[in-house]
């Protein structure tokens, strides 16, 4: 006999053998309480008084049935994060029912969710793309060609890997020196998280033009696995820094958040004010340039230097301001000269103003000789590509030697017989150009004296008229020193007296016309001014203008 045809059974063993009588009216018998898909030995003899006849036998199998028992030894033998391989034996024998064609296999997450189904002949499988740190039940049930038959489960966990990287990292507050992040635990732990690692490198310095990045880790830190914040601390102000955290499990550590951002930016107070010149006297100043000497200074912030100069004028603010406040100051000329990188002030300190060259942005014109001049150094600090601050030092004044001086000399090369010669011709053209002026000088007033002989009565009035301006804002009036003066009309204003002398038309009507824009309100004293200057010699009314005034003046008496 063979049980499930894998069992073989001798004959002659007492215990396999299920004996029944027979009334011998009957030649059938039912044998009940066989196992299927198993051979039997079915032997029938006769009985009759004498005795027991000779056997004859008879081989039968039953039928298949699906399996009784699941298969045996389900093992997990090789398990990573993400594939699990399995093996495992047939049914028990006797339990099989049938032979074994394949065998059914699923797999489940805790919530029931199919993460891997199918069928094989094999006693072993191989599931891959799993999750990892995951329980999964495994459930294995052999088959007949009749049906499945009950499953074996099994419980399993894929190993830890590496998390992902924690979700929502952000910075919360910074200041100059300090910058506080936080963070939430990763979307995919995958496995037990025991603590997080943060560090912070330095992108990007702006007020450094020879930083190059590098990947070596100003700060670097744990924080224990339930902490989610951190405050990098001892930052340098307007630096860029990249911020990063990830977590890690026993063996792997996970994948890293990063932002990037910067610190808030140096102040006047972070980069100091520099000191000021002090005097500058003797061969560092010539008619058209001064000579300085810039100082070095020791912060680490300051980008670089600029120098700024103001014209020094009667016209004064009536509180004291810095150089910044008086570039925007309509009372003040002033303007920057140069923008000079640390490296190019680090190589050579010594800057000339008025060289008639280009500095960053900004031009470096010739000063003008006999004026008298404010001079100012700037520290300054790079933000960003388009920011920066500054801070100035106090002024430093110097007054420019004339070209007309003896000390400065026209130079004439000696045994220049070339020289000579065009300095003759020079002073030649200059004679009659002189000669040329003084006869229009005496035509010009030979008729003003007999238009006022003529119009006396009208041209005393008219000049007393023409002699004052009068506009909405003050006037301008011709005094008994011969100075033009402007005087404001009960206002607030820093003008106060600008008097320029009249030997030097061009240069006082230019001042008064750069000190006083035709605006509303300055508009009839630049005309006033405009007409006063005819000639070198004396300051004239425009007689037309007087002229209308004195219609204008009568019309008002008569009526």
């Amino acid at each position: 006999m063979v049980i499930d045809q894998c069992q073989v059974v001798e004959l002659g063993s007492p215990e396999v053998w299920d004996t029944a009588f027979i009334d011998w009216h009957s030649r059938t018998a039912t044998l009940t309480g066989l196992v299927p898909y198993s051979t039997y030995t079915v032997s029938v003899r006769a009985k009759n008084s004498a005795g027991t006849g000779r056997p004859t036998l008879l081989v039968a199998t039953t039928n298949t049935e699906t399996p009784q028992s699941f298969p045996s030894n389900v093992t997990a033998y090789d398990v990573s994060s993400n594939e699990i391989r399995l093996r495992w034996s047939q049914p028990p024998c006797g339990s099989r029912h049938g032979k074994i064609v394949k065998y059914s296999y699923v797999l489940q997450n805790v919530a029931g969710v199919i993460a891997k189904d199918g069928f094989t002949e094999a006693g072993n499988v191989t599931l891959r793309n799993l999750s990892p740190f995951t329980n999964y039940t495994f459930r294995v049930a052999a088959m007949t060609a009749v049906g499945r038959g009950p499953d074996a489960i099994s419980s399993i966990r894929t190993s830890e890997s590496e998390p992902s990287a924690p979700s929502m990292f952000q910075v919360k507050r910074r200041s100059k020196n300090t910058i506080h992040v936080t963070w939430n635990v990763p979307e995919y732990p995958n496995g037990v998280i025991i603590k997080y690692s943060v560090q912070a490198i330095i992108a990007e310095k702006p007020y450094d033009s020879s930083f190059t990045p590098s990947l070596k880790p100003v700060i670097q830190n744990e924080v224990a696995s339930k902490e989610r914040t951190y405050t990098f601390t001892n930052l340098k102000p307007s630096t860029k820094y990249e911020l990063s955290v990830a977590a890690h499990t026993k063996e792997n550590t996970g994948r890293i958040a990063n932002i990037q951002q910067f610190t808030y930016p140096v102040t006047v107070q972070d980069i100091s004010r520099p000191p000021s010149l002090g005097a500058i006297t003797g061969s560092k100043v010539t008619p058209t340039t001064v000579e300085i000497i810039i100082q070095l200074s020791n912060s680490e912030f300051v980008s670089g230097y600029q120098v700024g100069v103001e014209l020094e004028t009667n016209v004064k603010d009536p509180v004291a301001i810095s150089f910044q406040q008086k570039i925007h100051s309509p009372t003040c000329i002033t303007y920057v000269a140069a923008s000079l990188t640390k490296a190019y002030v680090e190589m050579n300190s010594r800057f000339v103003i008025g060289d008639d060259e280009t500095y960053g942005e900004y031009s470096n014109p010739p000063l003008h000789d006999g004026y008298t001049y404010i001079v100012y150094i700037a520290y300054y600090s790079r933000i960003n590509d388009t920011s920066h601050v500054v801070s100035w030092s106090e002024g430093t004044e110097v007054t420019l030697p004339s070209l007309s001086a003896k000390s400065y000399p026209k130079p004439t090369p000696a045994g220049s017989a070339a020289n000579i010669i065009m300095a003759g011709v020079f002073v030649c053209v200059v004679v009659l150009m002189a000669i040329v002026i003084v006869v229009l000088v005496f035509r010009l007033r030979s008729r003003s004296n007999n238009k006022e002989t003529n119009d006396s009565k009208k041209g005393n009035r008219a000049s007393a008229i023409a002699m004052t301006g009068v506009a909405s804002g003050g006037q301008i009036q011709m005094s008994t020193d011969g100075y033009v003066k402007y005087e404001p009309e009960k206002r607030a204003t820093t003008y106060q007296d600008l008097k320029f002398h009249p030997d030097d038309e061009e240069a006082t009507y230019q001042d008064i016309s750069s000190e006083l824009s035709p605006t509303d309100e300055t508009h009839g004293h630049a005309d006033s001014v405009n007409a006063a200057y005819d000639d070198e010699s004396a300051i004239r009314c425009n007689e037309r203008d007087a002229n209308l005034e004195y219609e204008e003046y009568e019309e008002v008496i008569s009526k």
